[in-house]
């Protein structure tokens, strides 16, 4: 069982336009995130980070639909699950008239729905899909709150074979209403509980050999791409200290996840790691991250604090750096 992803502003997301941007605009908790996500129109949308497949899996994340102008008795899409050729094999449907949600299934041809419910939408949510795909004896149920909504039963999901990331979309019905995004969590246990609480950068770290570098080019929201670091020589780590949202206190910390957006020029370097630094010594995550000339969505997730190699402690989170290494 393990954390796969998680997070909720821009470098965790892929916008598909200018449509799908942050927003301080108060739909989401306060008390762990400082934004959400929101998409507009029908062919607006976020991605999360693309994740090895999975063919038993968790979602979780905090939803809220904009009270919509007038009613609209057609089912539209607002969340969909992608498997490893970018095909939406599973899909959540709001429809105005009624408050109803759905669950659907792509079956090679044509939608064909699981189930549905009545809740209100236009409330900030929490939402947790539980799958198991890749076979005909599968597995799609939606709980709200913690609570199961959609129990599917045994599912025909042998043409889903694996999913690798969730799509958000803007409302499809073009009647005047956003859809907002927050606390994402993408995992192979349950998630039902679960918070993501931010983190941002609130100060210079230990170190500091970026060419453009500083806590202030990377600590606003809304994000801007004028405001950035930038390395033009591998082996540059550029670290920062960072603030809490929420207070840790009480809590138990599963994970800590680091996200970016990032691109390259096309000249070295061309890979980054993301850099913890914990009681003295910086730690990465492993594995060279390749940038296009695009920008991506990056995200590195430590279940155990690399220092202690257990579990992150709510005393040890203020003591942190986090950053990132130039590699070739």
């Amino acid at each position: 069982m393990s954390i796969l992803a998680f997070g909720g502003e821009m470098g965790f997301f892929i916008p598909s336009d200018a449509n799908a941007i942050e927003t301080t605009t108060a739909n989401f908790n306060s008390s762990f995130a400082r934004c959400s996500a929101k998409a507009t129109g029908s062919t607006s949308y976020f991605d999360t980070p693309t994740v090895s497949g999975q063919t038993s899996f968790w979602i979780h994340f905090d939803y809220k639909q904009e009270d919509p102008l007038t009613s609209d008795s057609t089912a539209r899409r607002f969340v969909e699950l992608l498997d490893g050729g970018g095909i939406a094999q599973l899909r959540l449907t709001e429809t105005v008239t009624g408050k109803i949600w759905g669950l659907d299934k792509w079956t090679g041809t044509a939608w064909t729905s699981i189930g549905t419910f009545s809740a209100e939408f236009e409330t900030l949510q929490t939402v947790d899909i539980h799958v198991v795909c890749n076979t005909s004896s599968g597995t799609a149920d939606v709980y709200l709150s913690g609570t199961k909504r959609i129990a599917g039963g045994t599912v025909n999901l042998s043409g889903f074979t694996s999913f690798t990331k969730m799509r958000c979309w803007g409302h499809t019905s073009g009647i005047g209403a956003d859809n907002y995004y927050s606390q994402i969590v993408i995992a192979t246990e349950s998630t039902i509980g679960m918070k993501v609480g931010t983190v941002y950068m609130s100060g210079q770290g230990t170190t500091h050999t970026f060419d453009t570098g500083g806590y202030t080019n990377v600590d606003e929201t809304v994000y801007s791409d004028a405001d950035f670091v930038q390395s033009g020589t591998a082996g540059q780590i550029e670290l920062f200290t960072g603030t809490s949202i929420p207070s840790f206190t009480g809590y138990s910390i599963r994970a800590l996840a680091l996200t970016a957006r990032a691109k390259s020029d096309g000249s070295a370097p061309a890979h980054f790691r993301f850099q913890l630094r914990s009681a003295g010594t910086t730690y990465d995550n492993g594995s060279d991250l390749a940038l296009d000339f695009g920008y991506g969505n990056y995200c590195a997730v430590w279940e155990t604090n690399p220092a202690t190699s257990a579990a992150f402690q709510p005393s040890e989170i203020s003591a942190l750096q986090y950053g990132v290494k130039s590699v070739t």
